[in-house]
């Protein structure tokens, strides 16, 4: 079925009395982020001990796993942003669910290097597909002003992905990892795949405008077709000539760099600063709900003062909070409080704003294309986090000077993006 096909079913079309459409795809993506989030960006280094207990591996060769899950996201990152815009989210986000879930059966029976690293490349491959990339490539076509607002609601299903590991936790100690694995394989799926029918790609073909605004009258095929309200928006070969990509490319790199070292490593960062392991999935789960609230707080104050002065912002944050983890420990609630103050905030803010200002800098249209184009780009350097986390362990039997050297690292990215300039499109600057 077309999606003109779909707008007479469509509800919300041509009624502002309802509820803003918009509102649905968001909520089911922040279900979705959650389960992403909570399985295969921070569940799976919950695996690592259990893995390592059973095989015998050495941390380095478990990371690199990751590290290629990561590499084969970021490689596959432009052919995925190109079908997302005109393939579509639905389909595309459709199709990844299932290859994702064939990924994590893999994972389930692997046996050896060679089954490990082919359940890693196809559940990169499905991420990369769909996963929240779709749902970041809608949202930005609903919404304009009250794009932080909307990617913050995103955000906090991300957010519930880190509470979500202490059940997980539970789960690999009642049941093992092989049959925990398997569990989690069908429950995402039968999840998932529901919520990816809700994505609907535009608001124009269904008398709607971005932020629940209604057309004043029904608009005609020739409108629908090609919306005369859309957003004004770079092509790809414009952005790419300007210096706002480079520097939010280099930035992104910087932060993808960091951000997998803490995802992959921090459970066992935290055993080993004598956290028990389910400590440490409750420290993370924890950490899940401040950042629920810290991220329902960003978005709106990020939609008052500028999305690109949080985003600043938050990779200061993010360094502090980085010599903060380095020294974390169950006998030092300061260094705790620390550590979810600069660390939590930080990453709250640049979550609900690290999507939406690509769409302030260049508009909506080719989002997603844009955004997979920087993908392969910005990992070549933030594939190495992984690796460089299991190193640093391996090397010295801790992370704790690893750590410390990522803190002034991720910092240094804020002057890119102060070389990256005001957003602005048609002249006019936008938060």
């Amino acid at each position: 079925m077309s999606f003109r096909d779909e707008t007479s079913k469509n509800p919300t079309s041509g009624n502002s009395s309802k509820l803003f459409y918009g509102w649905v795809i968001v909520l089911s993506g922040a279900i979705s982020g959650f389960l992403n989030q909570a399985i295969f960006a921070i569940g799976l280094s919950a695996f690592i001990p259990k893995v390592r207990e059973e095989t015998g591996w050495s941390l380095t060769a478990i990371s690199l796993g990751f590290s290629i899950k990561q590499f084969e996201q970021g490689l596959l990152g432009p052919l995925s942003g190109y079908l997302i815009d005109r393939a579509g989210p639905r389909l595309m986000c459709s199709i990844g669910i299932i290859i994702t879930t064939i990924g994590l059966l893999v994972f389930s029976r692997m046996d050896s290097f060679l089954t490990f690293y082919t359940a890693s490349v196809i559940i990169a491959f499905g991420q990369s597909m769909g996963a929240l990339r779709a749902y970041t490539a809608t949202i930005v076509h609903w919404f304009r002003r009250r794009r932080g607002t909307a990617t913050a609601i995103l955000g906090t299903g991300l957010a519930m992905g880190y509470a979500g590991i202490y059940p997980l936790t539970v789960l690999l100690v009642a049941v093992g990892w092989r049959s925990a694995a398997l569990y989690l394989a069908i429950f995402f799926c039968s999840i998932n795949l529901p919520l990816a029918q809700l994505i609907r790609h535009r608001p124009q073909p269904y008398g709607l405008l971005p932020d629940g605004e209604v057309y004043d009258s029904e608009p005609s095929e020739k409108s629908e077709s090609k919306p005369v309200t859309e957003e004004e928006s770079f092509t790809v070969s414009e952005a790419l000539k300007t210096r706002p990509f480079w520097m939010l490319l280099i930035a992104r790199a910087f932060y993808g760099l960091t951000t997998n070292v803490h995802h992959v490593h921090q459970i066992s960062h935290l055993i080993n600063r004598g956290f028990s392991p389910k400590g440490a999935g409750l420290f993370v789960s924890i950490y899940g709900i401040t950042q629920m609230i810290e991220r329902m707080a960003c978005g709106p104050l990020g939609d008052k003062i500028g999305r690109f002065r949080m985003f600043r912002l938050s990779f200061l944050l993010l360094g502090v909070g980085w010599i903060f983890f380095a020294y974390v420990s169950p006998q030092n609630l300061w260094i705790t409080a620390g550590f979810f103050f600069t660390y939590g905030l930080g990453h709250a803010a640049h979550t609900v704003t690290g999507q939406p200002i690509l769409a302030d800098y260049f508009g909506p249209q080719r989002f997603a294309t844009i955004t997979g184009i920087m993908s392969p780009l910005s990992l070549a350097i933030s594939i190495l986090g992984p690796i460089y986390g299991g190193l640093m362990f391996d090397i010295h039997g801790d992370f704790q000077l690893g750590f410390v050297i990522l803190g002034p690292l991720i910092a240094t990215a804020t002057i890119a993006m102060f070389a990256a300039g005001i957003p602005t499109l048609s002249g006019k600057t936008i938060n």
